[in-house]
């Protein structure tokens, strides 16, 4: 599983109740319109604006469709008049894009989402705009009509919130751009992590991302950026020089440092707070480099020293040098391992000063190195990622105390005979370095954030041990990461400090409410 996840996107959250962040909240919360009413007119087949027969349920300015993701906030916008075909036709008429209706394979397609639990959700439309007046022109058209919208880029969203029923998606994947101009980047929302750490490669130069390559880069970026870079260079969102976003009121504006400087502080991690939909982002870049891959495994029931021994371990490494702790757990035993990377050619160093922290001798060890672009794909998985099923949850500790070690070994526990794993990843180095106040993403000052992770699609099974490892854990957690979002959860609990700074900027910005 990658070690930053899944995309939940720019979410334009309902941010007047940000102390209750439930699935609706989220799912119905939309910048652009209330409660959607069922699609008038469309059965198995609708016309092209063109007046050509198009595919059944879509509509085309050119009278084509494509097989098919960001956000959503509830509203309710008075009488506002469900669209009916004709309407649809209208919007299909105005953008380059496409507009995809239910009843037919493109639609069908284009809806689902990386995980298969969301499958059985159904948006109102799908809309794939090409460039940023489209998305001008969708906003537009949902708020004309009342309607919610859920921006896709990547599809990863925990809680599958780029596919909300009733919704009109605007999936940004056919504007997935990506240019490099000196030290600088701009990518466009649609883009996945491959795609560009790919382009940069050619260049010798990249940004800090996470590791899984169909997560869209504007909705890590969005919620933060951990991953194998994070001790070095910092979050995904510490690069971010601008962003180009659609407003509520369907207004195109650019944030930067300077410029909208509010908005571009809740880009940086705020996510939910993004009262918008964001179209690209640019970033700054800097050199890659050959990397050192190491891994090692260790005994059962060695979990809780491991823990303590990384943390140590990372206390004096060098920020060049990542490794997370994987506890995965089967038939009831739980197997700890570490995988990390480090300088090229300081493998072996990096190894031996571990399992020296660790004071128990590794069961098996493997070590090798690889160009830098490779290294991502080894990280990956490939270059792209087939779609599965998985149920996952989030805690952040601020220190891996024995007490909080012993509480993560507990909560994996938790799961019994079931197979799960819990991911703890480095949040020091260079995330440090940024205050917890200069951005939105709040946790500054604190050590591993842990992804508790199910695959399969037992869901309720998978989220009754996520319960169980919360509450094994909670006296030692300080929150959750937003970016592994879950359902029915306090806003605070992903915001912390940043929770009442980022409701005042969702409120300036979205005069529509």
């Amino acid at each position: 599983m990658a070690y930053d996840g899944p995309n939940h996107a720019p979410l334009l959250a309902r941010l007047r109740d940000m102390d209750h962040l439930d699935r609706r909240a989220f799912l119905a919360a939309t910048a652009t319109g209330a409660a959607a009413a069922a699609l008038a007119g469309c059965s198995s087949g609708s016309l092209s604006a063109s007046g050509r027969t198009a595919a059944a349920g879509s509509v085309s300015s050119a009278g084509a469709s494509s097989p098919s993701t960001q956000t959503a906030v509830e509203r309710t916008v008075g009488t506002a008049a469900a669209p009916t075909l004709d309407d649809w036709k209208q919007l299909a008429s105005q953008i380059q894009g496409v507009v995809l209706l239910p009843g037919s394979t493109p639609y069908a397609q284009d809806k689902l989402l990386f995980n298969p639990e969301f499958d059985g959700a159904r948006p109102q439309a799908v809309v794939r705009p090409k460039i940023a007046s489209d998305v001008q022109r969708c906003v537009a058209f949902a708020n004309e009509h009342g309607l919610q919208v859920t921006p896709r880029s990547g599809g990863h969203s925990y809680i599958g919130a780029s596919a909300a029923d009733g919704a009109m998606v605007i999936d940004l994947r056919d504007m997935a751009g990506v240019q490099a101009s000196g030290s600088t980047v701009a990518v466009q929302a649609g883009a996945n992590l491959y795609a560009v750490h790919a382009l940069l490669a050619g260049r010798n130069r990249t940004i800090p991302t996470g590791t899984c390559p169909t997560v869209g880069a504007s909705g890590l970026t969005l919620g933060g950026g951990l991953g194998t870079e994070s001790r070095a260079h910092g979050l995904t969102c510490d690069r971010l020089q601008s962003v180009q976003l659609v407003l509520p009121d369907s207004r195109l504006v650019t944030a930067t440092a300077s410029s909208n400087s509010d908005l571009f502080w809740a880009a940086r991690g705020g996510s939910s707070a993004i009262p918008g939909v964001v179209t690209s982002l640019g970033y700054g870049t800097y050199p890659t480099s050959n990397r050192g891959v190491f891994r090692a495994s260790f005994p059962v029931g060695s979990a809780t020293q491991v823990l303590e021994g990384w943390a140590s371990w990372l206390a004096g490494a060098s920020r060049d040098w990542w490794a997370n702790v994987h506890l995965d757990l089967s038939a009831g035993s739980l197997r700890p391992s570490i995988l990390g990377v480090c300088t090229a050619g300081h493998e072996l160093v990096a190894l031996s000063s571990l399992q020296r922290h660790i004071g128990a001798r590794a069961t098996s060890t493997s070590h090798f190195e690889l160009g830098y672009l490779a290294t991502v794909r080894y990280f990956g998985g490939g270059t792209t990622s087939a779609r599965a099923p998985f149920t996952a949850g989030t805690d952040l500790v601020t220190t891996m105390s024995s007490a909080a070690a012993a509480a993560i070994v507990r909560g994996t526990l938790a799961a019994g005979h079931r197979s799960v794993s819990a991911l703890v990843d480095p949040l020091d180095g260079a995330v440090h370095d940024v205050s917890a106040r200069s951005g939105a993403f709040p946790w500054r000052s604190h050590q591993a954030s842990i992804q508790w992770y199910a695959g399969g699609n037992d869901y309720a099974g998978a989220r009754s041990w996520i319960a169980a490892a919360h509450a094994a854990t909670r006296a030692v957690s300080a929150g959750g990461y937003v970016n592994y979002l879950e359902s029915g959860v306090a806003g605070s609990r992903y915001f912390a400090g940043n929770t009442a700074t980022l409701k005042s900027v969702h409120q300036k910005y979205d005069r529509t409410v």
